[in-house]
């Protein structure tokens, strides 16, 4: 008997949306970072700036999950230099 290698569904829908959390937390990051600049403290984010932070994580995040992969088994296209010669 074989041993089973699957993989929890939890797990696997997590792999799924890794990058798009990621980018939806960087993109959030980065929005705080412009915010925050200079002598800008916590208590000077206005809502308006918190809504704005809000907005670039979910267009990362939904963004990032929109686009598909590119599926594993498809291949880049040839460069000139693996072109066939005649």
């Amino acid at each position: 008997m074989e041993p089973t290698t699957e993989i929890n569904p939890v797990v696997r829908k997590i792999e799924e949306m890794a990058k798009a959390i990621y980018a939806g937390i960087l993109a959030a990051l980065m929005t705080l970072g412009g915010i925050l600049v200079g002598d800008a403290t916590w208590d000077d984010i206005t809502s308006g700036q918190w809504t704005a932070v809000a907005v670039a994580a979910l267009l990362g995040l939904g963004g990032t999950w929109a686009i598909p992969n590119r599926p594993p088994a498809a291949a880049a296209p040839p460069t000139p230099t693996q072109l066939p010669t005649r």
